[in-house]
């Protein structure tokens, strides 16, 4: 019977499977990139996903209620908060928190600064409630760019790899980023809990996704996107803070 129900589960989830993206990620990372990586987690398992680009916590909420089967990737504390998703154990990437700037004396966390966050990063909205920073929200990472190349802000807080995808389109030539928190942050696959059979498979096609090295082409494909722009990102010196962002701060802003 076990047997049975397991069966029904893969072959249902084959014919209709629907993996939700934040949307934020979306213009991050570009659709083609997103459906390309997960095209190749799934193919081990016959499965060809359909995918949704929503807001970040609204998609969450709705995977979480089973309108949707997984959740593309998401940070551990913010996704093992929602209880009817499962984690997928091998993170998909390890990112950092970072800023983006256009002129180095720039890349401080210094109050009288102005600083860019892009919608639905909880961890960077974290970072700026607890260092009492004046931080503005835009819908993606591209209207952040082009802000920060009219100077509205003096830096992006971002993570480590995704808005590079899009530096191009914002019409710069040079950019500098500073990591700014010495943590690193995992970013897992979710699935709903009625796909639990799914789990084993899936942590075995990532695993030897990573151990061959095609998940990090497609990223470094991300990251070196600005190079084919001729643009140059310079890299600066980490700056060490005190104290790491506290998981119980990034709880609060979630609810």
């Amino acid at each position: 019977m076990i047997f049975f129900v397991s069966l029904f589960t893969t072959a249902s989830a084959a014919n209709n499977y629907t993996i939700n993206v934040s949307e934020s990620a979306s213009y991050q990372l570009g659709q083609a990139q997103i459906e390309t990586l997960f095209n190749k987690i799934y193919a081990p398992l016959d499965i060809t996903p359909h995918y949704i680009f929503l807001p970040s916590k609204r998609g969450l909420e709705q995977v979480n209620a089973g309108l949707y089967d997984a959740e593309a990737g998401r940070f551990t504390i913010i996704g093992n908060q929602y209880k009817s998703l499962l984690m997928i154990p091998t993170p998909l990437a390890e990112l950092k928190i970072v800023l983006f700037c256009i002129e180095e004396s720039f890349c401080q966390l210094d109050v009288n600064q102005g600083f860019l966050t892009i919608s639905g990063t909880l961890f960077t909205e974290a970072l700026c409630e607890s260092k009492l920073l004046s931080c503005n929200t835009v819908i993606n990472d591209k209207s952040a760019f082009i802000a920060l190349k009219k100077q509205r802000a003096h830096a992006i807080i971002g993570n480590s790899l995704f808005p590079k995808g899009t530096l191009c389109e914002s019409g710069l030539e040079q950019v500098y980023i500073r990591e700014i928190l010495g943590q690193s942050f995992p970013l897992h696959h979710f699935i709903h809990k009625r796909h639990q059979a799914l789990l084993a498979p899936l942590e075995q096609s990532i695993s030897k996704l990573k151990a061959s090295g095609e998940i990090t082409v497609i990223l470094n494909e991300i990251a070196n996107e600005f190079t084919h722009c001729n643009g140059k990102i310079i890299e600066l010196p980490p700056i060490q803070l005190n104290s790491s962002i506290d998981d119980g701060l990034i709880l609060n802003i979630m609810n």
